[in-house]
């Protein structure tokens, strides 16, 4: 038996707290120098040298709240290189508070739908994860009280239809 923990122990990069649990911090690609962030640290859970995402990422491109994941390559403990191994049925929206809107009624209403929402108050962020069941006009439809003046929105997993695209 503590043969199988040691190798669970193992797979993941750096494990915290359980056994089964992980944080990768992936090198976030930034060819024009936009990002605020060099990297991004993500929880997950450690499947057999798997991961999944056990929260909506802010700055990783086409990764959305429990997608399954391959770590390709790594250089000093951080993610360069990965593959899925299952994509979720969960899309993710970023939104960034560009004037001063407050957004934490809609964030409320989002969560109300069956929605999840995390925020990065210190740089105006928030990460959505819409699931598949949650409509793309509803989620249209709270998005669009506001101007393009308070806030950007992005989608980099959009697991929606394509006729959804928002």
């Amino acid at each position: 038996m503590a043969n199988a923990s040691y190798r669970r122990f193992a797979v993941c990069l750096v494990c915290v707290e359980f056994e089964t649990m992980a944080k990768l911090t992936f090198v976030l690609p930034d060819e024009e120098g936009e990002l605020p962030v060099r990297t991004e640290s993500i929880h997950c859970d450690c499947l057999d040298g798997r991961y999944k995402i056990c929260n909506i990422p802010f700055f990783v491109r086409d990764l959305a709240f429990r997608d399954v994941i391959e770590v390709l390559e790594k250089t000093n403990d951080e993610v360069v290189g990965w593959r899925h191994t299952m994509r979720s049925c969960n899309s993710t929206i970023w939104v960034k508070i560009l004037g001063s809107c407050d957004f934490s009624s809609t964030s409320k209403l989002l969560r109300d739908l069956g929605c999840d929402v995390e925020g990065f108050p210190a740089l105006d962020l928030f990460a959505i994860s819409v699931p598949l069941p949650v409509d793309a006009a509803t989620i249209d439809q709270c998005l669009s009280r506001f101007t393009d003046k308070e806030i950007a929105i992005a989608y980099p997993a959009w697991r929606h239809s394509e006729d959804d695209v928002l």
